[in-house]
């Protein structure tokens, strides 16, 4: 895969785990910095159903 389509597909993934972030620190009532401090990972329902995540 050519250097400029994975540097677009890895924008996407940040930028979608930036609203993730934000989405969970403003329900939470926590910061971001709190947030991403967890290293919490993020799983497809794909993987679940799979029950890859164990």
């Amino acid at each position: 895969m050519p250097n400029d389509v994975k540097e677009r597909f890895q924008q996407e993934v940040d930028s979608l785990y930036a609203l993730f972030v934000d989405t969970v620190a403003r329900n939470r009532q926590l910061t971001t910095d709190t947030i991403r401090k967890t290293e919490a990972a993020i799983y497809g329902f794909v993987a679940v159903l799979n029950h890859q995540v164990f």
